[in-house]
């Protein structure tokens, strides 16, 4: 047995394997709109939003409206007792980029006149 045969047998063992999993069971794409800044005196405030899924009742991954995902670093384990809700939520917001956090934002002071 050559080596050409031996990779073409691991070849169709993998595909024999893949064939034995089934597909993971997806729900529907499942939207989040959370405040990241609340409004106050002259500023409407800032929300953000994404969307989610829920794989096998154990993973959350991050995708777009479509339910592609965004990403391989898109995807949580559900912990005991959590809500998928929340760690959804908990990723888009740590994929907000450095910049929208940024230390040097305008600070919106409110209309307190003289003293």
């Amino acid at each position: 047995m050559s080596w050409l045969d031996r990779l073409e047998a691991r070849g169709a063992e993998a595909r024999r394997a893949m064939a034995k999993k089934p597909a993971p069971q997806r729900s529907a794409v499942q939207q989040i709109i959370y405040q990241v800044r609340p409004q106050s005196d002259g500023d409407p405030g800032e929300i953000d939003f994404g969307f989610y899924v829920i794989e096998d009742d154990a993973v959350v991954t991050l995708t777009d409206i479509n339910g592609k995902p965004l990403g391989n670093d898109c995807s949580q384990t559900i912990p005991p007792g959590a809500e998928p809700f929340s760690i959804a939520r908990n990723m888009i917001y740590n994929r907000r980029k450095p910049d929208e956090m940024n230390f040097n934002r305008r600070i919106p002071y409110g209309r307190t006149g003289w003293l």
